[in-house]
C-alpha cells in the first residue's frame, strides 16, 4: 500500500469518516496485544542485531477517534556480552504515536505519526513509565506511514506497509510485522529510487519477546 506525503495527510483526516464509526473491538484487541515491554535480548547474540528494548503504552484513551498508542525503542547494547549503556532508556532512537481504527472484526487500519519537535520528543519520552503523566495531543506530528494489520488466528496478527522515507538516502520504507501473545517481529527496510536496499537488517526482522516471558 503506497501513499505520497500529501496523500498520507489527507487520508489521516478523512479516514475517521468511513473507517469505523461503530465498534473499535478489533483495534482494542490489537492494542492489548501490542502494549507492554519487549526485548530482542535473545536475538542479539547474532552480530547482525543489537539488543533493543521496545515499550508500548495506551495513550489518550478518552478520545473517540480510534485507539492510540505511544511506542519508543532504545538500543541497550550491541550484544548480551557488551556493557549496557547506562543512559540507554533515556535515549530512545525511535518514538512514534500509532492510531488504530477497526475496519472489521479482524482488520485494523494503522496510522503512524511522527513527533516533530525536540520538545515533543522530550515530553513524550518515558510515557510508559508509571506516573509519567498525561500525553499531550499537541506532541502528535504529521502522519509518517499507513498500513493494515489483519488477525489470522486468535491472538495472531500480521501486516505490511510501504511508505515514503528519506533516511540514509532512501525514498521508501518496506515495513512488515507479526504480533503474537509473546512475540513481536518487526522488519523495516529502506530502499532508494533504484530499488537498492540502503538500510535495515537484510536477513530478517527484529524478534522481540515480551519481557515477562523472556526473563
Amino acid at each position: 500500500m503506497k501513499y505520497g506525503l500529501a496523500g498520507l495527510a489527507a487520508l489521516a483526516v478523512l479516514l475517521p469518516a468511513f473507517a469505523s464509526e461503530g465498534s473499535q473491538d478489533a483495534a482494542l484487541d490489537f492494542a492489548a496485544l501490542a502494549e507492554g515491554s519487549w526485548t530482542s535480548l535473545a536475538q542479539s547474540t547474532d552480530p547482525g542485531y543489537d539488543w533493543v528494548e521496545s515499550e508500548t503504552v495506551r495513550i489518550m484513551s478518552e478520545r473517540g477517534d480510534g485507539v492510540w498508542l505511544y511506542q519508543e525503542n532504545a538500543v541497550m547494547a550491541a550484544s548480551p556480552d557488551a556493557g549496557v549503556r547506562p543512559d540507554a532508556k533515556s535515549q530512545p532512537y525511535f518514538q512514534v504515536v500509532i492510531r488504530l481504527q477497526s475496519l472489521g472484526p479482524d482488520q485494523v487500519h494503522t496510522t503512524t505519526y511522527r513527533l516533530e519537535t525536540p520538545e515533543a520528543r522530550s515530553g513524550a519520552k518515558g510515557q510508559w513509565r508509571v506516573g509519567a503523566g498525561v500525553f499531550d495531543p499537541a506532541w502528535v506530528g504529521a502522519p509518517a506511514c499507513m498500513g493494515q494489520m489483519r488477525r489470522v488466528a486468535e491472538g495472531y496478527w500480521q501486516g505490511a506497509a510501504e511508505c515514503p522515507n528519506t533516511y540514509k538516502g532512501a525514498v521508501r520504507v518496506d515495513s512488515r510485522s507479526v504480533r503474537t501473545p509473546d512475540t513481536y517481529v518487526n522488519w523495516d527496510r529502506g530502499f532508494d529510487g533504484e530499488g537498492l536496499h540502503v538500510w535495515g537488517p537484510p536477513r530478517g526482522g527484529y524478534i522481540f519477546k515480551r519481557k515477562g516471558d523472556a526473563q
